[in-house]
């Protein structure tokens, strides 16, 4: 079965562009991971730490965003300011 026909068909023009924009994230996403595991010489087994540490730098930075008003996503989804001196600190394997 080709993987168009597993997507939703009734998504409307809005929703087919932002379903595309959130897929062009989470491949840019992947790339940063696959670049920082090669720069460290990391195992390929250690992929997903590496891709969920740089989904955390990712929800921890402010983005260009109107409707974040450049205050950082985790914080618009908890209420609460995180601390991110742990990724300043440390490398994404340390």
């Amino acid at each position: 079965m080709p993987a168009a026909s597993k997507r939703p068909q009734n998504l409307t023009s809005l929703g087919r562009m932002q379903q595309r924009e959130r897929e062009r994230k989470i491949k840019e996403l992947k790339k940063r991971a696959g670049r920082k595991l090669l720069l460290t010489n990391m195992s390929q087994r250690l992929w997903d730490d590496c891709l969920e540490h740089k989904a955390c730098v990712r929800s921890n930075m402010a983005h260009n965003m109107l409707k974040l008003y450049w205050a950082v996503p985790k914080t618009i989804m908890s209420g609460e300011i995180d601390n991110i001196s742990k990724f300043c600190e440390l490398s994404w394997y340390d």
